[in-house]
């Protein structure tokens, strides 16, 4: 009996590694160039205005650092709290948020269809209005819903499993010998297991390996508290609804995304998404199976910008394999760099942020050609009526990133197989929606730089209806 390493993520080496191999690919660039697309032409010129001021507020570093702060004293002044929500409903709520109701959201969806986009469609309000965000979604073909854990399961109870699953992996890792539950662990009978094999098992909905993980007694620093008995009891609770999600949003046929959410619960998250990827995604190579002809339904999402993020990819994907099902993953590169880092320096650990921003730029391309290389493998040659293992879904706003997948895939001869592109449109009321904007008003920071190609785009496109030109 042995236990082995799970294999590192290496990635595949096959970007175009300059500008003339690029070139040689038989790309036409004028799809590319933005002043030939203008990626801004059929928007409302006031919009475009608006999101350029919004764009530049981001780049502000003190406005994003203490714009929440004022938000937050201004909404505990009597009358100021009516002020600030009409200025964010009218700057921030307006360029990130598709509205505040199912008739706006509507309107916000017709708009993006007529230009070519699909949505993702994200509720703010509560769980319990997911089903109706897949009802919305069904009205037109190919959209996602984004569903976030936290409101199902308290983040304390997520914490706690999470905690248990780190538990389980500081023992794995230092420890040379396992008799727990080996029968079941080692499946396969190969005399030996990984660490893939072994959160196949310690999962949330395998009571008999989750009791294992049980103490008797409680940690005095609630920060390191490990599952209890209470914590399973909701979480059997729970599930069943989030289930009934799926199995209706498989109905519609509209794709899944479970968000990636802070660090110290995205262990217990990816575990909830392992278990609704095995049970909803379908076996591979079957188009009776999954959604649109055996294609994933469940998308888990992947920050890049935390050092874990590529050795997660690689593990799901390998999973996936050794398990015979689809697998749908999501690479963003990430929406909490702020409070992530703080958390870290008020608990003492290290910082689970890349280094630097090239750093993160590596980190997401590999996970990328982990993806591209999976489905070549799996499948050589595809095409749009082809049962996929794998599917990828890149938001970004990085333009280098979606060429880079989109020259991978050319070079491979796999075809990109994507009829649009897809813009987040969460809604809700403005109060409901602020923590959320807060987010994105960071994670457009001048921090990581995501949106400079598209500030000098908004800027273009108000030169050019300005009648002039520019090189800015």
């Amino acid at each position: 009996m042995m236990l082995r390493k799970a294999p590192r993520s290496t990635g595949l080496r096959i970007r175009p590694s300059s500008s003339s191999t690029a070139s040689n690919s038989g790309i036409d660039y004028s799809s590319w160039d933005p002043k030939v697309v203008r990626p801004y032409k059929g928007q409302n010129f006031f919009k475009v205005l608006n999101s350029f001021v919004v764009f530049r507020l981001c780049a502000i570093p003190s406005f994003v650092r203490w714009g929440p702060t004022l938000l937050e004293t201004m909404e505990k002044l009597p009358g100021l709290k009516q002020v600030s929500h009409l200025v964010v409903k009218n700057t921030f709520f307006s360029h990130f948020c598709g509205g505040e109701d199912i008739k706006e959201v509507h309107a916000t969806m017709q708009n993006y269809r007529k230009r070519g986009l699909g949505v993702i469609l994200n509720y703010a309000e509560s769980a319990a209005g997911m089903i109706e965000s897949v009802d919305i979604a069904a009205e037109h073909p190919q959209n996602f819903v984004a569903a976030k854990l936290t409101p199902y399961i308290p983040p304390s109870i997520l914490l706690r499993w999470t905690n248990s699953l780190r538990t389980l992996k500081s023992v794995f890792d230092k420890t040379a010998r396992m008799v727990v539950l080996y029968s079941e662990i080692d499946a396969s009978g190969k005399g030996s297991f990984d660490f893939i094999d072994l959160t196949n098992v310690f999962t949330i909905v395998n009571h008999k390996a989750r009791s294992a993980l049980l103490v008797s007694s409680k940690n005095s620093n609630p920060a390191l508290e490990l599952a209890n008995e209470q914590d399973f009891a909701i979480f059997d609770a729970v599930i069943p609804h989030i289930e009934s999600l799926l199995s209706h949003a498989h109905s519609k046929n509209v794709k899944v995304i479970i968000d990636a959410e802070w660090t110290y619960v995205q262990p217990a998250i990816d575990d909830l998404a392992l278990h609704l990827s095995k049970k909803y995604n379908g076996a591979r190579r079957d188009a009776s199976q999954g959604i649109n002809g055996g294609r994933p339904i469940v998308f888990n999402t992947y920050q890049m910008y935390l050092k874990d993020a590529l050795q997660r990819v690689q593990w799901e994907i390998e999973r996936a394999s050794r398990g015979g099902y689809n697998v749908g993953v999501k690479i963003v590169r990430g929406a909490y760099i702020v409070s992530e880092s703080q958390r870290a320096q008020e608990m003492g650990y290290e910082n689970p942020i890349c280094p630097s921003l090239e750093a993160t730029h590596k980190s997401f391309n590999s996970a990328i050609d982990l993806c591209i290389g999976e489905i070549k493998k799996e499948t050589p040659d595809p095409t749009a009526s082809t049962p996929l293992p794998v599917q990828f879904f890149i938001a970004s706003h990085n333009k280098e990133s979606v060429l880079h997948a989109w020259l991978t895939l050319k070079d491979l001869k796999l075809d990109p197989q994507s009829d649009c592109g897809y813009k987040c449109v969460p809604y809700g009321s403005v109060e409901v929606t602020i923590p959320y904007l807060v987010r994105r008003a960071q994670e457009n920071s001048a921090v990581l730089g995501g949106v400079a190609v598209d500030k000098k785009n908004l800027w273009d496109e108000i030169v050019m209806r300005l009648g002039r030109s520019t090189t800015a």
